[in-house]
């Protein structure tokens, strides 16, 4: 292993761009970088860890890459999870063309640190006037800084997020308040319903204070994790020792006042503001995970009940279990919705193919027929696809060989519309159309109102 250590400096007039350190480990496959930036919204310099695809090269101003952001949980930090080295290294296809079914495009992931210095460094990826607003410093100053510093794709249809435990109530959180950032999330047991949580973690509060509070979060785990939720959801600087209203009377009675707040910043009522189709959603979680199973099933049951398309992957084993088996699960359900990353790979004779173009469909939205435009500046084999959310193909619209110029599709979505690859009508949502052709493969989102 090839160890190199390097020193990175920028003007300070330049947004986020304070780098300190950076070091460099070469793996067999892919390079991860460890460095630190400088974030406006927490006012410090932060920790990354960052996993570029075997090939990237940052003076390349051609190629570019889908970015997956993945949120540690609770008590560890952006170190603990190399098993997602390891499955990036294994699944990304890098010998062109189309990856074969189970592999993926190449792509960049970064492991943002999210501790901070109280009740066990558990921020909960929350904006919190204790910790911090570990949110914000997500979808904006990661994502900005990412979008800069590296060659990434920088576009909502080629991101998305994920995270373990906590960070899956990040993961959840984030990507719910923010789809115009992720296109994308997935978790791995994680904490996506705080009703079922609290109402778990009450008797092993009660438990480790001896049967009844005042609550000292230095009793055991579970009383720290109350108050660090509480420090997330459900602060008063003017409480004292800890600034925090807890959402429990002595007796574990339910305060309404308080758990009105945190309400507010529950998975279930954050996806009231989806739009169905809008968010790719895969959960993951162990059916001996205890009470996270239960939140997890939880938070399907509410997404189906707002018309929002979810996958729940369950499987035998513990919260910690097997992350390196579900890991890649979620980078295969990434990479089938990651359909607007755009790849141009020179040919033999160094030419690009750069005049192939895919228009944005018009109408749209639509109901139901639109018209979907592409340009070849040669002969060539083509494949027109839709996709919905969940990377489920849904139509093949167009193949075969294609002479020179610009064609003409239309896509029809309603009854009988078989005839256009198209199996069954179209419920309403958000639809990505891919066009593969030659070495280029382009796609946009489109919009289904009935």
């Amino acid at each position: 292993m090839i160890i190199l250590n390097r020193c990175k400096t920028s003007l300070l007039f330049i947004p986020f761009l304070l780098l300190l350190l950076t070091s460099i480990q070469a793996y067999a496959q892919g390079t991860i970088v460890s460095e630190t930036f400088f974030s406006d919204v927490l006012q410090e310099n932060r920790w990354l860890k960052i996993y570029l695809p075997e090939g990237y090269d940052p003076e390349d101003t051609v190629t570019s890459y889908p970015l997956v952001v993945f949120l540690h949980g609770g008590y560890v930090s952006q170190h603990s999870y190399p098993m997602l080295f390891d499955a990036l290294d294994d699944l990304i296809w890098t010998g062109g063309g189309d990856p074969p079914e189970g592999n993926i495009q190449p792509m960049i992931a970064v492991l943002p640190n999210g501790n901070s210095s109280l009740f066990g460094g558990l921020t909960w990826w929350s904006d919190s006037e204790v910790n911090g607003n570990f949110e914000r410093y997500v979808h904006e100053d990661l994502i900005s800084y990412m979008d800069s510093a590296y060659n990434t794709s920088a576009s909502v249809s080629s991101r998305a997020i994920m995270g373990h435990s906590m960070g899956g109530y990040g993961a959840v959180s984030i990507a719910m308040r923010n789809p115009a950032v992720f296109s994308a999330v997935s978790t791995f047991g994680g904490v996506v319903d705080l009703t079922v949580t609290l109402e778990g973690i009450i008797p092993w509060i009660l438990e480790e204070n001896g049967g009844s509070g005042p609550f000292n979060p230095a009793a055991g785990i579970w009383t720290e994790i109350l108050f660090s939720l509480s420090a997330a959801f459900s602060t008063d600087l003017t409480q004292n020792p800890y600034p925090v209203n807890l959402p429990i009377e002595d007796d574990g009675a339910i305060i309404d006042s308080v758990w009105t707040r945190w309400q507010l910043e529950d998975p279930p009522h954050i996806a009231r503001q989806l739009q169905g189709g809008e968010l790719g959603i895969y959960l993951h979680c162990g059916q001996q995970d205890e009470l996270w199973i239960d939140a997890n099933r939880a938070l399907r049951d509410s997404l189906g009940l707002l018309g929002i398309p979810c996958r729940l992957g369950e499987f035998t084993g513990g919260h910690n279990d097997q992350l390196h088996t579900r890991i890649p699960l979620a980078l295969q359900y990434f990479d089938s919705l990651f359909v607007s990353h755009e790849t141009v790979v020179p040919t033999e004779q160094g030419a690009l193919p750069g005049s192939i173009e895919l228009n944005q469909n018009y109408p749209n939205p639509f109901n139901p027929t639109t018209t979907i435009e592409f340009t070849l500046p040669d002969p060539g084999e083509i494949r027109l696809e839709v996709f919905n959310l969940l990377g489920e193909r849904v139509a093949l619209v167009a193949e075969g060989i294609y002479p020179a110029g610009v064609h003409q599709v239309a896509l029809y979505t309603g009854p009988q519309s078989a005839g256009v690859g198209l199996s069954r009508p179209l419920p309403s949502g958000v639809y990505l159309y891919r066009l593969t052709a030659d070495r280029a493969m382009l796609s946009h989102k489109m919009l289904l109102l009935k």
